[in-house]
């Protein structure tokens, strides 16, 4: 945040597939990162978890060759904070306006989130250009990210629906895939979590007295007059104030607690297929400096952690965003 401000809300923030996927995997955990210690001082206030990329070698005859069995864990954020977030990308009704609620339905709850870099130019018919399509999300078992693009930086052919549906559909795949023999588990909802009123609408085109059931941190819940006094930018006294309120959404999202993860693994990258491939059986893991295959715990086995599953359409590492 020193460096980009608020501009990293925007894509300021230069981040690979495998960086962003270890992100979601840490709210998958309700803010704990899981991995190794990291290869490099990253700076003050910055990360000092990276995460690991090889679980398990086998040989091809299935000896083990190497565990990972060093686990560090870091809580970066707060578990009843990082709950919101979880709470609103797992609840279809706060993107039906673009998004079906079927468009990412896996069978299980899952929380899940989009992303489009624009190029610089439009097309013939003066529409926005697509450079790269994301999507990331994940399950209190698995997290996966996904990123369609060219490696030089060429822009994607087709409109921005079409390449957001193809990488929806490599994630939806790769989920089902993973999870095939994983029973469903709810998100768990941590310790600190209140449930309060919350205004429907934006400022100036609603009625403050309508409003929805929420999640909120412990302690920050504000009473619906509080809520239209903020967002009508008026204090109680009715001079100007900037104080910001969560937006609000249009349905309670469900939450059922569930056993706690305590699974120390942290996950593997993936790689994807040659472009053009189904994707017909779990994946095995790929060591990200030479792209030779390495066996990944069968997925046959409960897998009772979060796991990063990178996920490229060339099989290759794409660039950061520009």
């Amino acid at each position: 945040m020193r460096r980009y401000g608020p501009a990293i809300a925007t894509g300021g923030a230069n981040l690979n597939l495998l960086e962003h996927t270890f992100a979601f995997a840490t709210l998958a955990n309700n803010g704990e990162m899981r991995g190794q210690r990291a290869v490099r001082n990253y700076g003050d206030g910055m990360r000092k978890i990276d995460p690991a990329t090889i679980l398990q070698v086998n040989t091809e005859r299935n000896n083990l060759v190497y565990q990972f069995d060093n686990s560090v864990r870091d809580q970066v954020v707060p578990a009843n904070y990082t709950y919101l977030v979880t709470s609103i990308m797992s609840d279809c009704n706060a993107r039906y306006i673009v998004w079906a609620c079927s468009s990412f339905d896996i069978g299980r709850p899952y929380a899940v989130k989009t992303g489009t870099q624009q190029g610089l130019q439009k097309d013939r018919q003066g529409r926005d250009t697509v450079l790269y399509n994301w999507q990331l999300g994940f399950t209190p078992d698995i997290a996966v990210g996904v990123w369609i693009g060219n490696q030089d930086n060429t822009l994607v052919n087709g409109a921005n629906f079409e390449t957001a549906n193809a990488a929806n559909a490599v994630w939806k795949r790769t989920m089902q895939a993973a999870l095939r023999d994983v029973p469903p588990h709810p998100f768990v909802e941590p310790p600190g979590i209140e449930r309060g009123r919350t205004l429907v609408g934006r400022p100036g085109s609603f009625s403050c007295s309508s409003t929805y059931e929420e999640v909120w941190a412990a302690g920050d819940v504000k009473s619906t007059q509080e809520q239209c006094q903020l967002i009508n930018n008026q204090r109680p006294g009715g001079s100007p104030s900037v104080a910001p309120i969560a937006t609000a959404r249009p349905q309670t999202p469900a939450a059922a607690p569930t056993p706690a993860i305590n699974q120390a693994a942290s996950p593997p990258a993936v790689a994807l297929p040659p472009q053009g491939q189904p994707i017909s059986a779990p994946l095995a893991g790929a060591v990200p400096s030479t792209g030779q295959p390495v066996a990944a715990p069968p997925l046959t086995q409960p897998i009772t952690a979060p796991t990063p599953v990178t996920l490229v359409a060339s099989g290759q590492q794409p660039p950061p965003p520009r």
